[in-house]
């Protein structure tokens, strides 16, 4: 059986957290990805009219608006593409908010290098 094939977008402002996700992404042996990498809101928005994602990766925040801000942005342009929130904030809060607009899952940044990518990808087929 052929790899599912998945587009994923990943939104964040720090360099190194885009390596690392971008990275633990494209070792997933089990996935054909394409990944799209952006630093900002405005990249997201502009990446999201250009094309359909199967899954967001939104970092809560960003230089030019909070992820809350963009997980309605992708809500509205693409209903079906399945967002996780990632915050270096990590509070219960924040999680419950992002739920609460559409988030599929929420994942603070200090785990990005522990996180069950392929439970996440799955997310993105159902």
């Amino acid at each position: 059986m052929a790899n599912p094939k998945l587009r994923v977008l990943v939104v964040n402002d720090e360099p190194a957290d885009q390596l690392v996700l971008e990275r633990r992404l494209k070792a997933e042996p089990d996935w054909d990805l394409t990944v799209t990498v952006v630093a900002d809101g405005a990249e997201a928005i502009e990446a999201l009219r250009a094309g359909f994602f199967d899954l967001a990766f939104l970092d809560y925040k960003l230089p030019d608006m909070d992820g809350i801000k963009l997980l309605d942005q992708v809500r509205q342009l693409h209903p079906k593409t399945a967002s996780v929130m990632v915050s270096g904030m990590g509070s219960e809060r924040l999680a419950v908010e992002a739920m609460k607009h559409g988030a599929a899952d929420f994942l603070a940044a200090s785990e990005l290098n522990s996180a069950d990518l392929g439970r996440l990808l799955r997310r993105g087929l159902e």
